[in-house]
Parts: C-alpha cells; sequence; structure tokens
C-alpha cells in the first residue's frame, strides 16, 4: 500500500516555535497531513574535515544543504533557493561557523526551468559563488563522469551516504548544532514505487533503503548522496506522511539525470 507523501514548505521550518505547513502529494488529500521533523534522523555525528564538499546554506529563516562541485559553484535542491540570497557557511561541521563564509545575491543562483514546486520535479539549482580555494577542509565533490547516451547504473544495491544538518527532535525545531551523516543500501525504482507514486519516486531519483529509524529529514534538504567519491543524489524537501523515522524510502535527486543540464550552466564536466 502506497504511503501518502508530504512536503514541507522550507520558509515555515525556520519559523521557531511554530508547525510547519504541508503540501500533500496529492490534491485529493489536502487533510492527510502530518508534521515533519528535521535531520539525519539518528545519524552519526561527522569528525572535522569527513565531509569537505558540504557546505551549509542560511537564508535567514531556513536552512539547507548543499555541495561544493567546482570553485565557483555549489549544486543544491530549487526548493531551497527560490528567490532569496544564501549565506554560505564552508568548511566545518559546526552549523552556522564555517571556516569561510560569503553571501550571494539570488541574481548568481541558478533554478532549473522546469522545477516543478509542488511535485518537486526537476529540484535541483546552482549556486554561482566568489572564487573559493580548497583546502584540507574545503573541497569539491566528484561528479558522475557525462554520458551523452544518458545510460547510467542504476546503483541499486550500493551504499551511499548522506550528511546535513537539521532538528533533533520529533515534531520540534530543536536543530543539530553538528553535522550527521548516516549510510544507505540504494533499492530498486521499482521497489520505491511501492511505496511512492511515479510523481516523487522516478527516473530522475535514487531511493534508498531506511533502518533503525534512520533517514534523512527536513533541513538536511539540498544535500548530498554520495557513493565512494561521486556525488550521486541531491536530499529532496519532502518525507512521508509517516515522518523521518518511519522507515519508509528516502528520495534524492538523481544526479545522473542532471549532467547535460549542470555542464550547460557551469562548463563542468567529467
Amino acid at each position: 500500500m502506497k504511503v501518502l507523501v508530504v512536503f514541507a514548505l522550507v520558509l515555515a521550518t525556520a519559523a521557531a516555535g511554530l508547525l510547519p505547513q504541508q503540501e500533500p502529494i496529492s490534491p485529493s488529500n489536502l487533510s492527510d497531513v502530518s508534521l515533519m521533523e528535521g535531520r539525519i534522523t539518528n545519524g552519526n555525528k561527522a569528525s572535522t574535515g569527513q565531509f569537505p564538499y558540504i557546505v551549509g546554506l542560511s537564508f535567514v529563516i531556513w536552512w539547507c544543504g548543499g555541495s561544493i562541485i567546482s570553485n565557483e559553484y555549489v549544486l543544491t535542491a530549487a526548493s531551497c533557493v527560490s528567490g532569496y540570497s544564501v549565506t554560505i557557511y564552508y568548511g566545518s561541521t559546526t552549523r552556522e561557523k564555517g571556516k569561510l563564509t560569503h553571501t550571494v545575491d539570488p541574481t548568481n543562483i541558478i533554478i532549473h526551468e522546469n522545477y516543478n514546486s509542488f511535485w518537486r520535479t526537476n529540484d535541483i539549482a546552482l549556486i554561482k559563488t566568489p572564487y573559493i580555494s580548497f583546502t584540507k577542509y574545503i573541497q569539491k565533490v566528484k561528479l558522475p563522469a557525462y554520458d551523452d547516451t544518458n545510460i547510467y547504473p542504476t546503483y541499486a544495491g550500493d551504499w551511499a551516504t548522506a550528511c546535513g544538518w537539521g532538528n533533533t527532535k520529533t515534531f520540534a525545531y530543536d536543530y543539530s548544532k553538528a553535522l550527521r551523516y548516516a549510510t544507505f543500501e540504494i533499492i530498486t525504482l521499482q521497489k520505491c514505487l511501492e511505496y511512492y507514486e511515479a510523481n516523487v519516486a522516478n527516473t530522475k531519483t535514487i531511493c534508498v533503503k531506511t533502518t533503525d529509524k534512520t533517514s534523512t529529514c527536513i533541513g538536511d534538504g539540498g544535500g548530498p548522496l554520495v557513493r565512494g567519491d561521486l556525488l550521486i543524489g541531491i536530499v529532496m524537501n519532502f518525507v512521508s506522511k509517516n515522518g523521518c523515522q518511519a522507515n519508509d524510502p528516502a528520495v534524492f535527486i538523481r544526479v545522473t539525470s542532471y549532467l547535460g543540464w549542470i555542464g550547460s550552466k557551469t562548463g563542468i564536466y567529467y
């Protein structure tokens, strides 16, 4: 039986003491909504320099993650960035305490032209940044090699790691100051479709199995899913209505589906 997926409005997640509003996956189920959590639930605390490619993105009243893909570009989710300036925190495992920070104007944010804020389709964006010199604590993550035939691995059965910041308690805005991470097994699209509708789980997404109440959650949106040394996914800003700790699959934007788009905007190809 497929579960209802509930989307989080990113603006609402930042208002301290308020419960977030949501948009359900199906207009026919508007009354069937649940509250949101936020963090890598039950994840491990990251050590300094363990994930030098992740950045924290502060939009004054909400928070997301992103991945450094070059000296001048950060990759994140479109649902994080729409129309607002952002302060980028580089090279730290502590929220809002980067070794380097830059504030970027919205004119330097590139949102996918076909992004749909209701369904979260094409939920991908780029941030053009000032030139950043790499250090031990600030590094880019590699993208998969571009294939103009669009024949890419599904990654099903492989393991990948996600990391991010967010709230630490269910149904509360007690965010974690520490960067947290967890490693997940990637599942097939067919398995994911047992839980979610095709508008959510499709060939442009990656689904991972979650166990022991460990998952990505709201507040982790825009952050990385990395297999080995390759960035293969972007955390999407929604969860199952059953919550982040329900052991329902977590869904990510599939980076290989957007390598051509990324390359056309940045010139970055592998």
